[in-house]
């Protein structure tokens, strides 16, 4: 045999082989295919028994459940009403909430603030930045209502849960549940939970308690306050929230990145070059000076707003949406991200600056500036004053008015030009001759 047979008949024998193990790889296919079928049909059989035996159990839980959901009364009680997180944000937010009828029958809605504020002066501020029909607003005027008090005092916390109280039992005879928002700076964080624990918990109904950023001015403190946390408040009754997650377009980055055929591919680092993450607010401080000294813009917004919008552009696709899985995803990725170096970091502050000395100098120097402007303002008049009162001064010695010398001019250019023309033709004659 030559090399060209045995070739082709290995050839031969391959595409059998091929043949075989196709055939045996469909009916395994088959095989499994049978299989699940069978598995489901068990499972959807003792899933049904189990719901038709379990139906009988949970039906009375469910229901008393939902009774007691429905005919339960909510209190929300905002900490740090006065301020500015409050009237942005917070209360915008619950009037959202109880204008679209997602909030209970049953509820009322309670600012508690250190400031001397009455009924309806605290109306008009959190109705500031709220956008509704007047009869919405009007509503919710009437749910909600104002309480003065100190933060590390316990007496004002256990006279707000009397206040509570009173309206719980007037308006509803089943549970009362509490939810407490914390919009106050986090050196308050600690007191405040501690006087709420003691004082304002209700023992008929779920407590929680919301706790907003920052968390500490660094991480010593952010561990001191977390350690506080728990061992006041269990996980389920303790929300550490960012309330710049709940904005729309951040909302809708992982759905823009994962779930979009165009991005999703190209959203790596071998077609982006460089991700630039801006913040811009038209307003200054507004009443938060107290808290800036104490933390700065850079605590409020780029360890918590600003990170968490780079750890949603960066991360990796989670396994699931939920909350534990998206977390890994971003701690994997602040894990690989570099240390920052102050060598890398530049760091302005606009306006005037701090020092009292220097603010005097700025003045006396923006002042002679101006001096100078306007001293050399008032000099270029005067020089155009000067040259029109000589023009003026040189007419009338000529003892010819305006007019007659603007014809005079033009006459003088007619026979100038006549002159030339004659000129030229002299000296074409001579030419020719």
């Amino acid at each position: 045999m030559s090399k060209e047979e045995s070739k082709v008949e290995q050839i031969l024998d391959a595409a059998q082989e091929l043949q075989k193990l196709r055939e045996e790889n469909t009916q395994l296919k088959q095989q499994i295919h049978n299989l699940r079928s069978n598995v489901a049909s068990t499972s959807s059989n003792s899933s049904s028994k189990s719901k038709s035996d379990n139906k009988s159990n949970n039906n009375n839980n469910n229901n008393k459940e939902g009774k007691d959901e429905k005919d339960s009364f909510l209190s929300i009680i905002v900490f740090g009403a006065s301020g500015d997180l409050a009237t942005k944000k917070t209360f915008p937010a619950l009037f959202k909430l109880f204008s679209r009828d997602l909030l209970p029958k049953n509820v009322q809605i309670v600012g508690y603030a250190r400031s001397n504020m009455s009924e309806s002066d605290f109306h008009t501020h959190i109705t500031k930045h709220v956008k509704g029909s007047p009869e919405h607003i009007s509503a919710f005027k009437k749910v909600s209502f104002y309480f003065q008090g100190k933060y590390d005092k316990p007496e004002d916390f256990s006279s707000l849960s009397s206040k509570l109280e009173e309206n719980e039992k007037k308006n509803s005879n089943s549970s009362a549940n509490r939810v407490f928002y914390l919009a106050v700076p986090p050196f308050v964080f600690t007191a405040t939970a501690q006087n709420v624990k003691k004082n304002c918990f209700s023992s008929s109904g779920y407590n929680r308690i919301v706790v907003e950023k920052p968390f500490g001015r660094d991480l010593e403190s952010a561990r001191e306050l977390l350690n506080d946390l728990d061992q006041l408040y269990t996980e389920d009754q303790l929300y550490r929230i960012d309330h710049y997650l709940g904005k729309e377009m951040v909302q809708n980055l992982m759905v823009l990145r994962f779930a979009n055929t165009i991005y999703e591919p190209v959203w790596n680092r071998h077609h982006i070059k460089s991700v630039l993450i801006t913040f811009k607010e038209d307003f200054g401080m507004q009443g938060r000076g107290e808290y800036f000294d104490k933390y700065g813009i850079i605590r409020d917004v780029m360890q918590n707003h600003l990170t968490q919008m780079m750890a949603l552009i960066g991360m990796e696709p989670p396994v699931s949406l939920n909350a534990e899985d998206v977390r890994t995803e971003k701690a994997k990725l602040l894990r690989a991200v570099a240390p920052l170096d102050i060598k890398d970091l530049v760091i302005g502050q606009y306006g005037e600056p701090i020092n009292k000395d220097n603010n005097k100098d700025s003045t006396n120097n923006s002042s002679n500036d101006s001096k100078k402007d306007e001293s050399k303002k008032d000099e270029s008049k005067k020089r155009r004053i000067k040259k029109r009162r000589i023009k003026k001064r040189r007419i009338k010695k000529r003892g010819i008015k305006k007019t007659g010398y603007k014809k005079r001019a033009t006459l003088c250019r007619r026979s100038n030009s006549r002159k030339r023309h004659n000129n030229s033709n002299l000296c074409s004659s001579s030419l020719t001759h």
